[in-house]
């Protein structure tokens, strides 16, 4: 069997894929050098950007289907739900000092789950309607 020739669109979509990646790596890690934070937490924040990349992406192969882009499905729910424990989660990881206390780091992630995967309710619930007024 042959090998298919990369089409243009393919490769742009990888570079756009992986260099996302990348710039958000460069960005933790030039933000950690620059707040003067010590290599071995910079090092773990960056590992985690791959980390974070992933589940976001396998969470939207899990729900590929069109029930759960519906808003207010069961699945539409469970979507983003652990798309905003995801976001949370890496923003707490991003923020995270030796010094925290683990009741202001847990109230900090509740909250940022509720503001993400609410904020994304609501947005995503308003686009549907709208494209769905269209037709």
């Amino acid at each position: 069997m042959a090998e298919q020739e990369p089409t243009p669109t393919g490769e742009f979509l990888r570079l756009q894929r992986y260099g996302a990646a990348i710039a958000v790596v460069l960005l933790v890690a030039i933000a950690g050098f620059f707040t003067g934070e010590p290599l071995e937490i910079i090092f773990l924040r960056v590992m985690a950007v791959p980390l974070f990349l992933l589940a976001v992406a396998g969470i939207g192969l899990i729900f590929s289907s069109e029930a759960s882009r519906k808003p207010w499905t069961l699945y539409f729910l469970e979507r983003k739900t652990l798309e905003g424990l995801a976001y949370a989660a890496f923003l707490i990881i991003i923020v995270w000092q030796p010094t925290s206390q683990f009741v202001p780091l847990l109230i900090s992630f509740v909250i940022a789950w509720i503001v993400f995967a609410g904020g994304t309710m609501l947005y995503e619930a308003r686009i549907y309607r709208r494209r769905n007024s269209d037709k």
